[in-house]
């Protein structure tokens, strides 16, 4: 239903957007602010993840926007022109994090955090980091920085997307709901 008003209703998904994140961030801004912090200090090393700001905006539209469009059809938080990108990357319900090798974009990942004190996780790897448990890195760190900070953490999985529904596994998810077209409800024990 989510997904239907914010592809649907896009000015409607604003609106509904702007009310959780006013919420989240009166209610929660010290857990989200401490969440991000973990997130930051936590990650691998052999990587360096810096947490969207307007100083990066042109690099991590231009990365999201080149999205090939086979990988889309698992990577779906924003549709894919710069507008939503832009509402998305701004977002006080979103905490975006983009993942450099050397000078290059090469990976994204966000919380989406929910008045009901529940948070969704999301991710974007490219293929030439791809197969090295980097989504796996990436999911065991937002893991433990959710867990720390009391936060329960889902994601929303297709069984087809076999990287990514290993490395959730692989990070004790387990399943809550079995959705539409292969897709799984799934929460961090």
């Amino acid at each position: 239903m989510i997904r239907s008003i914010k592809n649907k209703l896009p000015v409607v998904w604003v609106f509904i957007d702007s009310i959780n994140a006013l919420f989240c961030r009166l209610f929660w801004n010290q857990k989200i602010t401490k969440i991000q912090s973990d997130i930051i200090s936590s990650f691998d090393n052999s990587f360096t993840i810096k947490k969207f700001n307007s100083s990066i905006y042109k690099d991590a539209c231009d990365y999201l926007l080149a999205i090939e469009d086979v990988d889309k059809e698992y990577f779906k938080p924003f549709n894919y022109n710069i507008k939503s990108i832009t509402q998305f990357l701004y977002s006080k319900s979103n905490s975006v994090y983009f993942l450099y090798s050397n000078s290059d974009i090469d990976g994204v990942f966000f919380l989406r955090f929910f008045i009901t004190n529940q948070v969704f996780l999301g991710f974007y790897l490219s293929h030439k980091i791809r197969g090295r448990r980097v989504g796996s890195l990436i999911i065991k760190t937002l893991v433990y920085a959710c867990k720390k900070n009391k936060f329960p953490l889902f994601s929303t999985v297709s069984k087809k997307n076999l990287p990514s529904w290993k490395a959730h596994l692989s990070n004790n998810f387990r399943i809550i709901k079995i959705m539409k077209k292969d897709y799984y409800l799934l929460q961090s024990r």
